[in-house]
Order: C-alpha cells, then sequence, then structure tokens
C-alpha cells in the first residue's frame, strides 16, 4: 500500500492514479461503477499536478473524502493545501471531531485485519489468544514489549483467562496492543470481581480523573489559605495594625479613656474632616471611615522627626487612606493608597518616572516594619523587584523613579553597613573579668566602660574602633573617617 501511494505524484497518468486511489478505498472497479469515477476523471489534468497528487493522496488516506477532491477541482482554483483548510476551518468542531474519530477507527479497523487481530474473538483457546497478542505486538503503532519483561505477565494471563476465552476478554486484549489500557490494568480486571470490561476501564477512568481533580482543589484550597495566612502576617506586622489593636484594647478596659477619646474623635473631625479624602477603592466617604490616633518615629527617614496627628482607615478595603499631621496640619496621603498607581512624576522627589527592567520573584515575599516603613515613606517608586506568581522568572519592563533607585541604595547600604558593624564589635568583645589566682578561678574586677571621643556614646568594647552611634572610625589614629 505504501508503495502504491508513493507513485502518486505529479506526471502520473490519470488511470494510475485513479486505480492507486480506488484500491487504498477499498472500492471494486470491476462491480459497479463508483459515483465519483467518471466525474474525478473528468476533471483530473492528464498527467496529474502536484496539488491533485496531494489531493489524491490525502482521499486514499482517507484525510479526506473524495467528493471534497471533485468540489475541489470543480469549484476553486486555489491551491489544495489551502482550500481543505479552509474548509476545516468552517467546519464545527462537533463535526471536526466526529470526522476526526471516524477516521481513526477506520484505521483501527484496517490494523486489526492486518495484525490478525480480526482472529482475536470468543471462542479460542488460551493458548491462541496469547499467540495473537504476542504476533500483534512490536509494530511501531501497538504494545512494545520485551521478551524477559512480559513473560510474567503471560504467565499470570494464562491462569486468569477463562478456556475459551470470552468477547470481554478479547476486546481487553486488542485494546491492550492498541495502548488504549495498560496489561496490569487487563490483569487487575481479570483478578477482580465479575464485570464487563468497558464498565472496569471506563469507572477505572472516572476514578483517575475524580482524583486528579481532587487533588487541584485541594492546591487551590492550600494555595488560598497561604495568601490570607500571608495577608494575615503582614497586618500583624503592620506598625499601623499594632496601633489600632492597642487602641481598642484601652478603648474596651478604661470607660473614662473612652469618653475622652471620642470628644478628641469629635475635634478631629470638625478640624479635618473638610478636607479629608474618601477611600480610594471603595469611595467611602470620610464620616464613613475610621479615625484614631496615630504616632511614630520612621526611623528609617533620618530627615523626619517623631510623627504624630490622625490618620483615617477603611475597614471594608482593611486599608490606610490618609494621615493628617498635627504640627503641620496637612493631610500626609500613603503612596501605594492615595497616590497614582503609575504617576507620571514621582510626588516624594519630583522626578519624573523612567522606563527600565526590574527582577521578578515569583511568590511574596514579608518584610519588616522598618523596611516596609522606608519602601512607603523613603523610596515609594523604586520598583527595583516585582512580586508576582503570573509573570515568569527574569527580569521585566517597570517605570521607576531614579531618585527613589538612588534612596534604596543608600538606605540598604546604610542598614548593611550598621549590621557588619554589630557584627565586628561582637567579634571583637572581651570578658570583662580577669584571672588572678592559679587555681583557675575567676575573680576578676570591672572595667571602666570605654566612651567614644567624638560623641561621647559607650562603646561596645574597650578595644572598639568603630563607634555605632556616630558612624566614626579610627581604625587608622591619624586619619578618622565617617562610615558611609
Amino acid at each position: 500500500m505504501n508503495n502504491m501511494l508513493a507513485e502518486l505524484q505529479k506526471g502520473l497518468r490519470i488511470e494510475r492514479a485513479l486505480q492507486i486511489v480506488l484500491c487504498a478505498c477499498h472500492v471494486d472497479t470491476e462491480g459497479a461503477e463508483h459515483p465519483w469515477l467518471n466525474e474525478l476523471g473528468s476533471l483530473l489534468c492528464d498527467p496529474i499536478t502536484s496539488d491533485q497528487a496531494e489531493a489524491l493522496t490525502a482521499a486514499a488516506l482517507k484525510q479526506c473524502a473524495i467528493k471534497d477532491v471533485v468540489s475541489w477541482l470543480g469549484e476553486s482554483s486555489e491551491p489544495w493545501r489551502s482550500y481543505i483548510e479552509r474548509k476545516r476551518w468552517l467546519l464545527p468542531d462537533e463535526t471536526i471531531d466526529r470526522l476526526r474519530e471516524r477516521r481513526l477507527q477506520q484505521q483501527r479497523l484496517r490494523a486489526v485485519i492486518d495484525y490478525g487481530l480480526d482472529k482475536l474473538h470468543h471462542g479460542i483457546n488460551i493458548e491462541r489468544a496469547v499467540q495473537l497478542f504476542l504476533g500483534a505486538c512490536n509494530k511501531g503503532d501497538t504494545l512494545y514489549v520485551i521478551e524477559d519483561w512480559v513473560q510474567p505477565y503471560l504467565a499470570e494471563l494464562r491462569r486468569l483467562l477463562s478456556d475459551p476465552i470470552t468477547a470481554d476478554q478479547a476486546e481487553a486484549l486488542c485494546d491492550c496492543v492498541f495502548k488504549d489500557c495498560q496489561l496490569k490494568e487487563v490483569l487487575s480486571w481479570l483478578g477482580g470481581p465479575p464485570m464487563p470490561w468497558r464498565a472496569y476501564i471506563d469507572g477505572t477512568r472516572w476514578l483517575a480523573a475524580e482524583e486528579t481533580r481532587q487533588h487541584e482543589d485541594s492546591r487551590r484550597d492550600e494555595l488560598r489559605i497561604m495568601r490570607e495566612e500571608a495577608e494575615w502576617w503582614t497586618r500583624r506586622n503592620s506598625h499601623v495594625e499594632a496601633i489600632r489593636k492597642e487602641t481598642g484594647v484601652m478603648l474596651e478596659g478604661d470607660p473614662e479613656f473612652r469618653d475622652r477619646y471620642a470628644k478628641l474623635v469629635r475635634e478631629a473631625k470638625n478640624d479635618y474632616v473638610k478636607q479629608a479624602k474618601s477611600c480610594p477603592k471603595c469611595g467611602s466617604a470620610p464620616d464613613e471611615l475610621a479615625w484614631f490616633r496615630y504616632s511614630a518615629l520612621p526611623s528609617t527617614d533620618p530627615r523626619s522627626c517623631e510623627r504624630d496627628g490622625w490618620m483615617t482607615f477603611c475597614e471594608k478595603c482593611y486599608g490606610e487612606v490618609e494621615f493628617f499631621d498635627m504640627t503641620s496640619n496637612e493631610p500626609i496621603a500613603r503612596p501605594d493608597e492615595a497616590f497614582p498607581e503609575d504617576p507620571e512624576i514621582c510626588p516624594v522627589h519630583i522626578c519624573a518616572l523612567i522606563r527600565g527592567t526590574a527582577r521578578v520573584f515569583p511568590g511574596c515575599l514579608l518584610f519588616g516594619e522598618e523596611v516596609v516603613d522606608a519602601q512607603r515613606w523613603v523610596f515609594p517608586y523604586a520598583r527595583s523587584l516585582v512580586m508576582s506568581r503570573l509573570l515568569p522568572s527574569g527580569m521585566t519592563e517597570v517605570r521607576y523613579c531614579p531618585k527613589c533607585r538612588h534612596a534604596e541604595q543608600e538606605w540598604r547600604t546604610r542598614q548593611e553597613v550598621e549590621k557588619r558593624l554589630i557584627e565586628t564589635e561582637q567579634t571583637d568583645a572581651e570578658a570583662t573579668v580577669t584571672e588572678e589566682d592559679q587555681g583557675g578561678m575567676n575573680l576578676g574586677s570591672v572595667r571602666t566602660p570605654a566612651t567614644c571621643s567624638h560623641c561621647g556614646q559607650v562603646l561596645r568594647t574597650a578595644s572598639a574602633k568603630q563607634c555605632r552611634h556616630c558612624l566614626m572610625d579610627w581604625h587608622d589614629p591619624a586619619n578618622p573617617r565617617k562610615l558611609a
């Protein structure tokens, strides 16, 4: 058959081309004429072209119907490949699936005949069934077996099969040959309680699909719980959340403080409600927001002093909206809430945002209060790290403020210097007592603490050459310097 189809090429005579197609389609040319034979012969060129050869090959392989070739030759002037792809594109999905399934069934039926599996039916003995099973294996599109591997399975198969075999057992062996199921599934069905083969294999596949679905649902629930826990820990570690909880505890435990605090809230609303903003997410009015007293020392920003004022908080969105500093009587908005998500100009450094790249972290990181405050007030638009589970690992394009990134680098450098300074002082620490007797007892006397000659603060040890308070370094006594 393959040799005959190889002849279907450009330059072949019409009579030979039609003979090959009809033989491939199992049409008897000596009996009644094929309904499309005369019309196909009248439309083909003599000799045939390369497009016509490709169309006839597709018809011989059951990839299309002969009437599709006739329709293309009589109605269309476009190439065969464009015509058949356009026609398949216009077909509904159900029709395409039905045609594909029909073609697979035809190929399966032809393979059953070619491999001798048509003789594997009910009523034959076990040895004949095993012989036909092995003869159909290792054919390229069938089950591949090795002698040493298959012998234990064949012994179990001979023990479990009935003599003669039933129709269900023959169907199970055919499915195993064409790799529709595994050999161990056939043995499991034969060794289990009596039930039809088709019901057993369909039930097994349904159970596997249901187990996969339940596993995916369980994994989604685990991810949802992890996200909720991450959000909860983020809120729990927030300085604002801590102040809100502390204020709530004081209001519940002290009625006198509750009355005094309610009066202060009313006065704050009278002073700031006209200039207060609504929640940028849900649009709640300032009167509907929660007002509470907020005091904090932003240690991450050395240019700022202690902040003391009133903060508005949206309970629906669970986020801060605005802060009114009592010293300046002006609202300070949160950069990640009240500021635009992607502004043209950074409101902190008054600098235009530019395009660049940032590293992608496929997950979520929980930072401490110090880092969160720095990202919020010192470099809100640095955007040097993008946390997302949807983006692939690597780099992605962002719009960032160059001054924010410079401020972030300075801040992280200062943090590293302070960390190394503390580690160095701890490494160089000496004992505060000395040995006085030869018996090994430590009867030392406490030394006088050493102080920094530049700021007067107490040093970590007497031999320290750096001060963690003023960041001065005097490893070179002749040239003391200040660390960055």
